[in-house]
């Protein structure tokens, strides 16, 4: 069983929660009897897990997911700010909370002290915010931007899974978890189970190269000389 603790080592959500998870987050509209379906649960237990992990803030809440390109908001951009002293940290990120255009706000390491990512519908949009609202701002002294020519992927799924480094011999995906049977692979499981009872009770034979059983007293008779 995978538990995961919050920073002051308290239980959060146990196995079943991880799968649940892994379900709505790739689909929240999904009804919660077909949640309760592939995670082997009722839809009263899912409806109460739902709610306990909203109450602790492990989900944080329900959105639609726009694509971009669609809309014409085509250019992303991420901005590196490096700022003089500390003391102007705070108003800073506050700022930036309040600008629809910056979508994520990073305290990194190296030289830099910030990292965001924008996205604004064209070059002259990314101009004004670089030029208006954060070069102006108190404490920045240097701005640095990489524009992205495209996007292979973008996902804002958190991964419920061990890395792959970390993740047991076929340990289960992200995927697999959303799209899991339980009572499927309970049957997969004793079919497996059954299979594998039956080749080790099997008794073994030698074979010829041409698969063919070969009993010892025929084999003794083709070696004599």
């Amino acid at each position: 069983m995978v538990i995961f603790l919050d920073q002051f080592g308290m239980q959060t959500i146990d196995d079943k929660d991880r799968q649940i998870l892994a379900i709505v987050q790739r689909d929240a509209r999904l009804p919660q009897a077909e949640v309760g379906r592939r995670v082997g649960l009722s839809t009263a237990a899912v409806n109460e897990r739902l709610k306990k992990l909203e109450q602790r803030g492990v989900i944080v809440g329900y959105a639609a997911l726009v694509d971009p390109e669609r809309i014409g908001c085509d250019i992303t951009a991420f901005v590196e700010i490096f700022i003089e002293h500390p003391r102007f940290e705070s108003e800073f990120v506050a700022r930036m909370k309040e600008i629809p255009e910056v979508q994520e706000v990073h305290h990194v390491t190296g030289e830099f002290s910030c990292l965001l990512k924008v996205k604004v519908w064209d070059r002259r949009a990314l101009q004004r915010l670089l030029l208006d609202e954060i070069n102006s701002l108190p404490g920045v002294r240097q701005t640095r931007t990489v524009i992205a020519l495209s996007t292979s992927k973008e996902d804002f799924q958190i991964p419920l899974t061990a890395s792959p480094a970390d993740r047991e011999p076929n340990g289960t995906s992200d995927r697999e978890l959303a799209e899991s049977n339980p009572i499927s692979a309970r049957g997969s499981k004793a079919a497996g189970s059954a299979r594998a009872d039956v080749a080790q009770r099997a008794p073994s034979s030698p074979r010829s190269d041409a698969g063919q059983v070969r009993s010892p007293a025929r084999e003794a008779k083709e070696h004599t000389p």
